[in-house]
């Protein structure tokens, strides 16, 4: 059986260059996910269009692992940017992620840890090193590491942005699939990288910037994606 590289994606408009890259070999679909098996520039890999949600990016990321046994998982995708100096089309790759809507504190828990799971989901080191080696080569993006915090809620105003960032200070963006995919990959024992690509500056316009700056933002995300690939297989 082919060892791929799993590549997951909430929307297609998240996943367009790299289906345009492809040299597909399968296309299907299980339980309302669709996965694409084929060629990444010489890499194999399946890419899946996971839909929006945790709950959905839990059901994707389990059903690839099963049905296909990736080796390593990568998300490309958009988000929300939450530091100041952060710009539209930055990327950020999730050193750590944590959910933001998770309140267990009432039995000891900090906040965002689901009882028992770790408060926290680190990235796999080799990627993450590959990601940011792979980030010099790919004109015209700014690479930066940080915390991605995920909940199934967009923000969009300041009050609900500034909640988050009273809550995890050292945040660098949020968005709605991050960590439920982390949190399988751990329980998988699967390697796991978040890459995300500011979209919006998760304020009043945000909804706005998000549907002008969503091409761009995915673009950005997936290229980083694809030349991540190339140091990580290839570190010459």
């Amino acid at each position: 059986m082919t060892t791929r590289t799993g590549i997951l994606a909430a929307m297609e408009e998240e996943l367009e260059i790299l289906l345009h890259a492809l040299e597909l070999e399968e296309a299907t679909e299980q339980a309302g996910v669709r996965f694409y098996t084929g060629n990444l520039d010489g890499t194999p890999v399946v890419l899946g269009e996971c839909g929006i949600g945790k709950v959905n990016a839990a059901l994707a990321t389990t059903l690839m692992l099963h049905i296909f046994s990736p080796s390593v998982v990568l998300n490309t995708g958009t988000a929300g940017g939450l530091r100041d100096e952060y710009d539209v089309g930055d990327i950020v790759l999730g050193e750590i992620v944590s959910y933001h809507d998770v309140d267990a504190t009432a039995f000891g828990y900090v906040y965002g840890q689901v009882p028992r799971e770790p408060a926290t989901f680190a990235a796999d080191p080799t990627l993450l090193s590959s990601a940011l080696q792979a980030g010099k080569d790919v004109a015209g993006v700014s690479v930066r590491t940080g915390l991605i915090a995920s909940g199934d809620v967009f923000l969009g105003d300041v009050q609900a942005r500034e909640l988050v960032r009273s809550r995890f200070p050292n945040v660098g963006a949020v968005e709605m699939e991050a960590a439920a995919i982390a949190q399988v990959c751990h329980h998988f024992n699967i390697p796991c990288l978040i890459v995300r690509a500011v979209s919006d500056l998760a304020g009043n316009d945000a909804r706005m910037t998000h549907e002008e700056f969503l091409h761009i933002a995915a673009d950005n995300s997936a290229r980083l994606v694809m030349a991540t690939l190339k140091k990580y297989y290839d570190p010459s």
